[in-house]
């Protein structure tokens, strides 16, 4: 299976045939389609164009880790073989969170309640990472479980804390650190993770703003937005912060239908901090 990555968004798209022409995601044409390769490489055939252009996921995760053992760790290396480990680790992060809150079903236990219960800061593990909040978030192994064995030879480490109330309410915190010279994007992890939420089965009237924040004196990106599933309307928020090969994420979902959703929502990111010894 091959793919083409679309310089606009940074999707991938299934290369099924020669004649993929535009982005299924974006719409934007491909400066680099079979066609137009072809015209400046016309003794080539289509296979030559699959595996000099687009990308064998598999494949080219086998020959880096292979490479790796042999050579000191390349940008370049990494950045061609793997098209870019952070940018499918915060994918994973939000989708595989973003589907459970899609299986969840009927909502209960208004928010209303959560609001008034004791606040509290939660902490995720030793990178530094807190927030104040009225749900008690407890350590997963769910993240690091969902990402391939090849892909985890170049994370130094996984932290991630999760709580929900009843159905109504859900907030996670993740913490990943990579090894020295894997290229971090945030922008790419942002767009990543919006293009997968989207591409949801069964979602409709997605709708999202983005915009730079700091936290601790580190950059980062707010992504917040709502979507329709089965008749029901969600609200969500995804907080990515970077800085060097560390990065810090907390995302929360709720019922749009609870006006409290929102207030709690909002003081969970106006809390967020991450300890100085980091």
């Amino acid at each position: 299976m091959y793919y083409l990555k679309c310089s606009n968004c940074g999707h991938l798209n299934e290369v099924k045939s020669e004649f993929l022409t535009f982005c299924t995601q974006c719409n934007r044409k491909f400066e680099n389609s079979f066609s137009a390769w072809k015209l400046k490489n016309p003794a080539k055939t289509f296979d030559d164009y699959l595996k000099e252009i687009c990308i064998d996921p598999d494949k080219d995760l086998q020959m880096t880790a292979k490479s790796l053992e042999m050579n000191p760790f390349s940008v370049k290396l990494l950045v061609k073989r793997i098209a870019g480990v952070f940018f499918g680790v915060l994918i994973v992060m939000i989708a595989g969170f973003y589907g459970k809150q899609l299986l969840k079903g009927l909502f209960d236990k208004p928010l209303d309640n959560l609001i008034k219960k004791e606040w509290a800061v939660q902490s995720c593990g030793t990178s530094g990472l807190n927030i104040e909040s009225p749900v008690i978030l407890k350590p997963t192994n769910e993240l690091m479980d969902n990402i391939d064995k090849e892909t985890r030879k170049f994370i130094a480490g996984i932290e991630s804390c999760e709580g929900s109330y009843g159905k109504n309410f859900d907030v996670i915190m993740n913490s990943v650190s990579f090894v020295p010279d894997v290229q971090t994007s945030l922008q790419g992890a942002a767009n990543g993770a919006i293009n997968e939420m989207r591409s949801k089965h069964g979602v409709s009237n997605f709708d999202y703003a983005e915009s730079e924040i700091e936290i601790s004196g580190k950059t980062g990106v707010l992504q917040s937005g709502s979507y329709n599933y089965k008749g029901e309307q969600f609200r969500f928020y995804d907080a990515i912060i970077l800085r060097g090969q560390q990065s810090w994420q907390v995302i929360i979902v709720f019922n749009a239908a609870e006006k409290a959703g929102e207030k709690i929502a909002s003081r969970i990111l106006d809390s967020i901090a991450i300890s100085e010894h980091t």
